[in-house]
């Protein structure tokens, strides 16, 4: 087969689905197979070395045209060069294509449409807008996660034989890592509580500060710390009042985007992970923190108890005490924290990107003769 994968997030996105884009394409380029694959993207690079890259780029100064694109070159290139099989990465496009060239579309979540309120109101309308038509068209869509597959069903009526799920994986990368100069370098000077992840409504780190601020109060620890991993999102004035409004603001460190290796260590070296997301379509940070041998808590909320399964301790993001009670006892006792430890480590071998590579390629075979 010749297949397309459009990967414009490859150099539009800093974490998360790029995250995503660069991992499994990664290994499914350590694969071996017959077919053709392209890797359509918006820059030119030399990343892969089996897989072939074309550039279709984003022009500067022409409004929006990195969905436009998906309308007019994307369609173009893909029905002049004969493909057979395109995978869409991101959710959306491309359009206008002949129902002779089979459609995949990867789900992440479905927020934009379920959860409107962490999201800007253009990014709502442009999803209710076209999404249905884009799941209708597709030949398969592909979702990270139970709650995501069901999400899609409810969105859209008469297309769940061909909703299928492929979660996400794990890279070698993420293991144990105990350099003490990147703790150093990003200024902890304590054990510290980590939080990873976009900054921004949906991940409910307000409610993380307040805790944190009453941990700090009930326990008198004054060299406890909260790290904040992650670049500042939508509308993050709210999380930054929040600091600034705790009377441990000093405590609590905002590292902006860290490297791979930065992110290993400060799994590695926190107490725990905290995640109290409102929704997660999956929730990738579990799974590296595990790797890393980190106890995680986490909210259940969205996917987040199919990901973190019997290894994460679980908590009521309305009930900020249990939370507080929870974290007291594992900063406590070091049977607690080895347990966990270990329950993590355990865990994360579960997830693959091979396993996740393997089982893309294998569903896209079942669209043609290729089974």
């Amino acid at each position: 087969m010749k297949i397309a994968f459009l990967a414009d997030p490859l150099d539009t996105q800093y974490a998360g689905i790029h995250v995503f884009c660069k991992e499994l394409l990664s290994a499914v380029d350590h694969l071996n197979f017959d077919h053709d694959i392209y890797v359509i993207r918006s820059k030119e690079k030399d990343e892969f070395k089996n897989l072939k890259e074309v550039a279709i780029p984003i022009r500067k100064g022409v409004p929006a045209h990195h969905r436009t694109r998906l309308f007019t070159a994307f369609p173009k290139y893909l029905k002049q060069n004969n493909f057979d099989v395109v995978i869409e990465l991101a959710h959306f496009g491309p359009f206008g294509l002949p129902n002779t060239i089979k459609q995949v579309t990867y789900i992440h979540d479905l927020t934009p449409v379920t959860h409107k309120k962490f999201h800007g109101l253009a990014s709502h309308k442009f999803h209710r807008l076209l999404l249905p038509r884009i799941l209708k068209k597709s030949h398969l869509i592909l979702c990270n996660s139970k709650q995501t597959q069901g999400d899609v069903n409810n969105f859209v009526a008469g297309i769940e034989d061909k909703v299928k799920i492929i979660q996400l994986g794990i890279s070698d990368y993420f293991k144990p890592s105990f350099d003490a100069s990147i703790i150093k370098k990003l200024k902890i000077r304590g054990p510290f509580l980590l939080h990873v992840g976009t900054l921004e409504p949906r991940k409910n780190i307000p409610m993380l500060i307040k805790a944190f601020t009453e941990l700090k109060k009930a326990e008198d620890s004054s060299d406890l710390q909260l790290v904040l991993a992650g670049k500042p999102g939508w509308d993050f004035q709210e999380i930054l009042n929040a600091k600034h409004s705790s009377p441990y603001s000093d405590s609590i460190l905002l590292t902006d985007f860290v490297s791979r290796n930065e992110l290993r260590v400060l799994y590695t070296h926190a107490e725990c992970l905290v995640m109290p997301s409102y929704y997660e379509g999956f929730g990738l940070p579990v799974i590296e923190a595990m790797a890393c041998g980190c106890p995680c808590f986490i909210s259940g909320e969205g996917a987040l108890k199919e990901v973190g399964g019997e290894a994460a301790i679980y908590f009521d993001i309305y009930n900020i005490k249990s939370l507080i009670d929870q974290i007291q006892q594992l900063l406590i006792s070091k049977e607690e924290q080895l347990k966990w430890r270990e329950k993590a480590l355990k865990h994360a071998k579960k997830y693959s990107w091979k396993n996740t590579a393997l089982s893309f390629i294998t569903s896209v075979e079942k669209l043609t003769s290729f089974s």
